[in-house]
């Protein structure tokens, strides 16, 4: 269950952000930034740990501030490149 969770927040966390900025320019298309909020979602699980809502062995609140931040931190980084 912790996959399903963490793929759930992932999701979440890209379609967010893509929803506030333009992530479809430049290189590496909508993939690279669903990659980059599977990594954030993954480091903000194991960066916060237990602190805050964990489900299923998943800290939801800790994968969502990390997929956010590096999907964000992503899509800034490619608009300068373009």
């Amino acid at each position: 269950m912790f996959w399903l969770v963490w793929v759930i927040v992932s999701l979440l966390a890209w379609w967010g952000i893509d929803q506030w900025m333009e992530s479809n320019s430049g290189f590496g298309s909508w993939w690279a930034s669903l990659i980059m909020s599977l990594a954030g979602a993954w480091f903000g699980d194991w960066l916060f740990g237990s602190i805050f809502i964990v489900l299923w062995d998943f800290n939801v609140v800790g994968g969502l501030i990390g997929g956010v931040f590096l999907t964000w931190l992503w899509n800034r980084l490619k608009a300068k490149m373009a």
